[in-house]
């Protein structure tokens, strides 16, 4: 199954280490992201490794060895369906994940509940996404 996540899912991943990594993991699961999601992570990392009580260097191989899983696409690979969307989306900050997941034609993984009231993509949560891959 392919899924688009958002940044807050693997940043999940990072701090919990729950059910957000263990799907991530799953040999069945492709995972994509726009590549912003690395710079989202350069800006809060200290406080990711600090919630997942982890020092800066561990987070750091975490987050490398966690994102060799994810597939991440530039703004020019995402740029006709960005265009397509732009003025169907109200958070300006949501067009990359949404234009990358219709560009892929698969489900965003999010919690954002904003994000459900969209109808360019379908979104689901990690319940919904538990549920189906049980």
């Amino acid at each position: 199954m392919q899924l688009v996540i958002d940044a807050n899912i693997l940043f999940a991943a990072l701090i919990a280490r729950k059910k957000s990594l263990d799907i991530i993991l799953r040999p069945n699961i492709e995972v994509a992201a726009p590549e912003f999601i690395k710079q989202e992570w350069k800006e809060h990392q200290e406080e990711i490794a600090k919630k997942a009580g982890l020092s800066y260097d561990e987070a750091m191989a975490f987050f490398i060895i966690l994102t060799e899983k994810v597939r991440f696409y530039t703004p020019e690979e995402i740029k006709q369906e960005m265009e397509e969307i732009k003025d169907t989306i109200k958070d300006a900050d949501d067009i990359e994940y949404l234009a990358l997941a219709l560009k892929l034609n698969c489900p965003l993984w999010s919690e954002d509940k904003d994000l459900k009231e969209q109808s360019v993509v379908k979104v689901i949560n990690t319940k919904e996404l538990l549920e189906r891959i049980s």
